[in-house]
Parts: C-alpha cells; sequence; structure tokens
C-alpha cells in the first residue's frame, strides 16, 4: 500500500514538470484525487486551530506553554485521527521524488521528442478516460450533455490559446501600483484553483495572463539574492493569493464532493476529455511563426512520414493508462453515483 501511494506520488511529480499538464490529471486517474484533496482540507483545519492556540495563548500571556509547544502536541492529538499522515507525507515524498529525478529527463525529452511524448500522453489519458467513465453509472442525458458541453467549452479555450503567443506584459523595473497587487494576488488564486483541478498547470495559466516571465524574473533575482522592495512585494502578493485560493478551493472541492459526487465526477471528466488538446500530437501548418505554435489536423489528415511512429506512441500510452488504471484502482472503488 505504501509503494502504491509512493509510485502515484511519483507520477503526479513528474506530471507537475510537464508543460499544460496537471498532476490532478494524474491524481484523478489513479484514484487518489478526492483523498488527495480530504488530506489538505484536514491540514488546512489543523493550521487554523494551531493559530487559534497560539493566538489564545498570547492573550492570555501563557508564555511558558507557548516556548515548550506543549499546545502544537495537544493540536496534533487532537486530530490525529482525522489526518492520514502515512498516506499524505507517502504521496508528497513520491511527488518531490518524482520532480528532481525526471526533471532533466522530461526536459530533455520535451525538447528532441515533443510530439512523441505527447502522442504517448495522448494515448494513457484517453483510455484514463474511457476506465474512468466506467465508474460512473446512471448518467442522465442533462449529466451527459453537461460532460461533453464542458469537455467542448475546455477544448475550444484550449485551442484558442495554443495558437496564440503570450508574451511577459509587465515590467520587472516598472512601479508597482496597488492595481497591479491585486492582479497578482488574483493572478496566484486563479493560478492555484487551476493547478488543483484536473487538466491544465497553473503554470500555463501563468503565461496566459501575461505574468509568468515576470514571477520568474522576481524568483531568480530572489533566489541570487538580489533582493528589493520591488521584488517582495510582487512575490508576497503572489503567495497570498495562492494561499487564499488554496483555502477556499479545498474546501469548496470537499463539499461539492460530499454533496454531489456524480456531478462533480461528470465536471472533472469533462474537463479531462476537453485539456486532451493540450497534448493532441497530430499536427497541421504552423499558425503562428515567431511562436511556433501549430494548428491541429485529424488523425487521417496528418501528411507527415512519422504518423506510424506517433501511433504507436499513442498505443504504448494507452496500454500504459490501462495498467495504470488497473494497478493503481483502489481495492473499495466501485461506482459512482
Amino acid at each position: 500500500m505504501v509503494l502504491r501511494t509512493f509510485l502515484k506520488g511519483l507520477c503526479m511529480g513528474v506530471a507537475e514538470i510537464i508543460p499544460g499538464v496537471s498532476g490532478s490529471t494524474i491524481a484523478l486517474i489513479l484514484g487518489v484525487y478526492f483523498k488527495f484533496i480530504n488530506f489538505l482540507d484536514a491540514i488546512t483545519i489543523l493550521v487554523k486551530d494551531l493559530f487559534i492556540e497560539i493566538k489564545n495563548l498570547l492573550i492570555t500571556r501563557n508564555f511558558s506553554t507557548l516556548i515548550r509547544l506543549k499546545f502544537f502536541r495537544t493540536v496534533l492529538t487532537k486530530h490525529k485521527d482525522n489526518i492520514d499522515w502515512g498516506f499524505g507525507f507517502t504521496l508528497f515524498f513520491g511527488m518531490i521524488v518524482g520532480l528532481l529525478l525526471s526533471s532533466q529527463l522530461i526536459f530533455y525529452i520535451l525538447q528532441n521528442y515533443r510530439q512523441y511524448f505527447f502522442a504517448f500522453l495522448f494515448g494513457l489519458i484517453l483510455v484514463s478516460i474511457l476506465v474512468f467513465l466506467k465508474k460512473l453509472r446512471n448518467l442522465s442525458l442533462l449529466n451527459l450533455f453537461v460532460l461533453f458541453f464542458i469537455a467542448f467549452f475546455v477544448f475550444s479555450l484550449l485551442n484558442t490559446l495554443q495558437t496564440r503567443c503570450f508574451q511577459n506584459v509587465y515590467d520587472i523595473n516598472s512601479n508597482i501600483s496597488i492595481s497591479f497587487a491585486f492582479f497578482l494576488f488574483l493572478a496566484g488564486f486563479i493560478a492555484i484553483c487551476v493547478m488543483m483541478l484536473p487538466g491544465v498547470s497553473g503554470s500555463y495559466i501563468l503565461l496566459v495572463l501575461g505574468v509568468y516571465d515576470y514571477i520568474i524574473t522576481v524568483l531568480k533575482n530572489i533566489i541570487n539574492l538580489n533582493i528589493k522592495i520591488e521584488y517582495l512585494i510582487p512575490l508576497f502578493m503572489i503567495i497570498f493569493g495562492i494561499l487564499f485560493g488554496f483555502l477556499c478551493f479545498v474546501k469548496i472541492v470537499k463539499y461539492l464532493n460530499n454533496r454531489y459526487p456524480l456531478q462533480i465526477n461528470v465536471v472533472l471528466l469533462g474537463i479531462i476529455i476537453g485539456s486532451l488538446r493540450t497534448v493532441y500530437p497530430f499536427y497541421g501548418g504552423i499558425s503562428n511563426v515567431s511562436c511556433q505554435t501549430y494548428t491541429i489536423v485529424l488523425p487521417w489528415e496528418y501528411q507527415k512520414s512519422d504518423i506510424f511512429l506517433v501511433l504507436i506512441c499513442v498505443l504504448l500510452g494507452a496500454l500504459i493508462g490501462f495498467l495504470f488504471s488497473y494497478f493503481g484502482r483502489e481495492k473499495t472503488s466501485g461506482k459512482i453515483q
């Protein structure tokens, strides 16, 4: 069980460094998405209780208990039955290992074999969608309409975005206005919410909003110890937006899954189906020469000589996706209704 959880985290970590691919997609495919959300929600409750306890100790001036950290043990004991520490730490450890071990390899593959790698991912996610769809039963016409509508909307949106060239529209040396600071907060909020949804990576949303290069430049300057107030303010605003979005989104997803499990799974599945546009491997002509963005064509309209190699990669991904879905399923998993 521990090894299985570690391997699932490993796959999520690898997915997070692939542009346009979300680790949440892999989490949903492998059957740990909602368990992961519940773990994060339990952690937020624990942190909230810790802050309340610290505030009470400061008000009562009970500094001895505060210094000895006795309150920390008390709060942990209170929540020990509500948090699956083994699952959470194992999954996060697997994600970190996946990020560290695969970063150089994935970047090399994306630089030299991008289309074949995306073909592999396309087959993997496509088969996993079909397997996940079998878990949804008693789908009404309304649910089917919502599923295809969301899939079509996300696919169309990504198709529009991926044929455009997004560039940094904010200067690192410009003054930080109140409106720009709020926009950075909003960008962090949107990015973390999208990152926790299966389908699209949060970094891609920052790219669309035009602040990805800006944020990367800020981080590079701080890492290089070039610390200025012009860099710290935007960094704090992004972090506050991420924290606020994290706290809000985890609660919302947990509530919806507890109240409307079938409906929320239909919505998430629709997002994943639509996000197949991100890894669609059959390219047509160049839509933007300066950005090297491509239009897409149907498989039988694909004119390049490597079509058989692309199809083999799709089939290999489909096989791996089937194995993931078969061996990665939870023993207690069943139909969702």
